[in-house]
């Protein structure tokens, strides 16, 4: 079972606070009315727990008897609560957990307090300034809708604008927004990604969500067969009480319709059918439709399979072009203007990310095995795509210097500028949501294919910016010499129309004009094989500094916060590393045996010449001087 990295990091049960009891805001409330939304929820039962943006509340009931022990008279002296007041423009996350039968009559609320087991439904929701977004809730359903409408209904009536006469009306019954400045400031760093193109960012989670943003109370536990293994799983540590308490929960889903099918195939083996089904009819969470274990197109030969299983990049392609269709214009049938064919690209990588970061958060929300299962197959995607990166050809052979180019135009259409950039920064965001701890109670498989995942990625980077720059490099030496070329056949061309030196030799001019000496017709069928070796076997990728500098950026951002939040070395040498130092290694070793032998010849040669002085000083004569004067 997978715990759930909010609930156990950030749940701070709390009882709902007071509202302030004005008739009207004073001005410093005006302006932050001006600038901030409001939150207004209906019918929710007794002993709710609400989690807004990480942080939870349990919801009081409405009896002041029962909400009165252990809270302020003020709390139990309201009618109720109605939702939450002054929430920052953005995107914002709703968790909505029910309580048990026992925790709605005053007891301990059961469901929720075991990890794993909770009904949890999710509503994410933006809000502008002075808007008002009214839901309430659907025992039957299990979910939020809209107010006053039935479920899959018309959304007009879910948001209107504040007035100052329903400032009045709601102030009482609304708590402020529950997180501090430093709790806030992390989610809204979490955020950050959905806030920057929100319009996007609505249509990805209506794609994966439906028009309501909301699922169904599902269970976390899900999957057909995986289903039955995690269940039995999880019932060896559990007592008679919790496996009734299972029982019943699971009878209760599904006489209400709210049965969890989970993800359709087989999740077990990798593979992602892209949709969970909810307990609406037709209703499903849509993910990513891809498989890591057949990755190759049909009708793929062997020596295409055998690429394309190591190398992701056909199924991270064809998992973007669902994007650049149906999912982005999912809701522009009501008129508003569709994605033009030059942005589909960009928008489709954009989208990508952005449903990446939308499954990561409702796998914490849920804490689902088959939210989890999806959310590590995208990582495995994306670190396994190595043309997708610019590592074309044999990426797998001992150095990248050794590697082929691409061999067809279709290997640079895998190339996806800009997406494993801005994949390691969400990714950055997400393990620091987890932290050391969840991965240390529980989670070390998920933790090691992870490292695994990134280690495969920080080789594909290396052999990408090597054959980035071999290839560059060989444009720019064809170039040279191809200006060689031509400057030494208009000199050739000048020579030729110059008289002929009679000094020169026969063969030389003979050679000079018959063409075939260091003439301008040799030279220009000599100098473009010359270069055929330096020229790319097809353009240049449309790679640019600035892309290798951002994916630098952001792998060190990643690597440095993992070796010191997380433990985790991810900077280890590569192959290619290791090949690179040990060829200086040999080189050095190579120098350092070529100085010794010179030094040792050296001394040798010394040696000989004290020896030969030596032999000569025996037959001199004693005097110097008398030496000095015969010399």
């Amino acid at each position: 079972m997978v715990s759930n990295p909010v609930s156990r990091t950030r749940r701070i049960p709390l009882s709902v606070p007071p509202a302030l009891p004005l008739e009207a805001p004073t001005s410093g409330l005006a302006q932050l009315y001006e600038t901030h939304g409001h939150l207004v929820l209906e019918d929710l039962p007794p002993a709710t727990l609400l989690t807004l943006d990480g942080i939870s509340l349990t919801v009081s009931g409405s009896d002041p008897d029962s909400s009165s022990q252990g809270a302020s008279s003020s709390v139990g002296a309201r009618k109720e609560f109605r939702g939450f007041k002054l929430v920052p423009p953005g995107w914002h996350s709703l968790v909505v957990t029910p309580a048990s039968e026992a925790g709605a009559k005053g007891g301990p609320p059961m469901l929720g307090a075991m990890e794993g087991m909770a009904l949890r439904s999710i509503f994410l929701f933006h809000v502008e300034a002075k808007e008002v977004i009214n839901r309430r809730w659907d025992g039957q359903a299990g979910q939020l809708v809209s107010m006053g409408s039935s479920l899959g209904g018309s959304e007009s009536a879910g948001s209107h604008v504040l007035t100052p006469g329903l400032i009045t009306a709601l102030d009482r019954d609304l708590t402020p927004y529950p997180l501090r400045a430093s709790q806030y400031a992390e989610w809204s760093s979490f955020a950050r990604p959905l806030d920057e193109d929100a319009a996007l960012t609505r249509r990805v989670a209506q794609s994966m969500l439906g028009e309501a943003l909301t699922t169904d109370a599902l269970d976390p536990v899900s999957g057909g067969a995986l289903e039955d293994q995690q269940r039995t799983k999880r019932r060896r540590g559990q007592s008679d009480e919790e496996r009734k308490l299972e029982e019943d929960l699971l009878t209760a889903a599904k006489r209400t319709g709210q049965g969890a099918e989970g993800l359709n195939g087989n999740s077990a083996s990798g593979s992602l059918q892209g949709e969970q089904q909810s307990g609406e009819p037709g209703k499903r969470i849509r993910l990513a439709d891809f498989s890591l274990l057949r990755s190759w197109p049909e009708g793929a030969l062997a020596a295409e399979r055998t690429r394309w299983s190591r190398d992701k990049s056909w199924t991270l392609r064809k998992a973007l072009k669902a994007w650049t269709g149906r999912d982005l214009q999912h809701v522009e049938k009501k008129g508003s203007e569709s994605v033009s064919e030059s942005q589909s690209d960009d928008q489709a990588r954009q989208a990508f990310l952005l449903s990446f970061h939308l499954l990561f958060h409702l796998f914490i929300s849920q804490g689902s095995e088959d939210l989890l299962l999806a959310w590590r197959n995208h990582v495995s995607l994306v670190c396994q795509s190595a043309s997708a990166i610019g590592s074309y050809g044999d990426v797998f052979g001992a150095h990248p210097s050794e590697a082929e180019t691409a061999g067809a135009d279709e290997d640079r259409a895998l190339l996806q500028p800009g997406l494993h950039a801005g994949f390691l920064q969400l990714l950055r965001l997400q393990l620091n949501t987890l932290g050391r701890d969840w991965f240390a109670e529980g989670a070390q498989e998920v933790e090691s294919a992870i490292k695994s995942d990134l280690k495969s990625l920080r080789g594909h980077m290396s052999r990408a910016m090597a054959l980035d720059a071999r290839e560059k490099d060989g444009s720019v030496g064809e170039a040279e010499q191809g200006d060689n070329v031509r400057k030494s056949a208009a000199a050739d061309s000048e020579d030729e129309e110059a008289p002929v030196v009679i000094r020169s030799s026969k063969s030389s001019v003979r050679g000079r004009q018959s063409g075939s000496g260091i003439g301008a017709r040799s030279l220009a069928n000599k100098g473009p094989r010359q270069a055929t070796r330096f020229r790319p076997t097809t353009t240049p990728p449309p790679t640019t500094r600035q892309d290798f500098e951002s994916l630098l950026s952001s792998w060190r951002s990643l690597s440095l916060f993992a070796a010191a939040c997380l433990g985790w070395q991810l900077d280890e040498q590569t192959d290619e590393e290791a090949e690179v130092l040990e060829e200086l290694d040999e080189e050095h070793d190579e120098a350092v045996r070529r100085a010794m032998e010179e030094m040792a010849e050296e001394e040798g040669r010394q040696a000989e010449e004290r020896r030969e002085s030596d032999v000569g000083d025996d037959d001199a004569p004693d005097d110097l001087d008398e030496f000095t004067i015969q010399y």
